[in-house]
């Protein structure tokens, strides 16, 4: 059977001709696409995802700042040269002390940087309010 030449702007949907007007989505997919509009809106996806973004990019930098800053002042109390490589064994088991409390001083530093910043922009939104 020979095919017809379609018309420029419209398609073959099964054995008729439509134009994209008139194909319709179905109504579950419809419904399916409000329903998650509604969620990102409701929920702060959005924010919440940028959040996400920046916290990651914070802790790379975080831990960057920890391995070579703080870590070689914390050395400098302790005999060890290398906190990273502080370990302890007792019988066949290791305790990596070093890289425990290079996690912590990671977390501390972290949280404060999370602190100041929401002390910051809490105080800021206190002084819009007043005005």
């Amino acid at each position: 059977m020979a095919e017809t030449p379609m018309e420029p702007g419209k398609e073959q949907l099964g054995t008729q001709m439509m134009t994209p007007k008139q194909a319709k989505p179905h109504p579950d997919t419809l419904r399916f696409a409000r329903g998650f509009m509604h969620f990102v809106r409701q929920y702060n996806v959005i924010p919440l995802a940028i959040a996400v973004v920046i916290g990651n990019s914070l802790n790379d930098v975080v831990k960057v700042v920890v391995e070579g800053m703080v870590t070689p002042f914390i050395s400098l109390i302790l005999p060890s040269t290398a906190l990273q490589g502080y370990e302890i064994t007792v019988r066949n088991s290791t305790f990596q002390i070093g890289a425990v409390v290079n996690a912590v001083l990671g977390f501390l530093v972290v949280a404060l940087i999370v602190y100041v910043f929401a002390k910051k922009v809490l105080h800021d939104e206190k002084v819009l309010e007043k005005k």
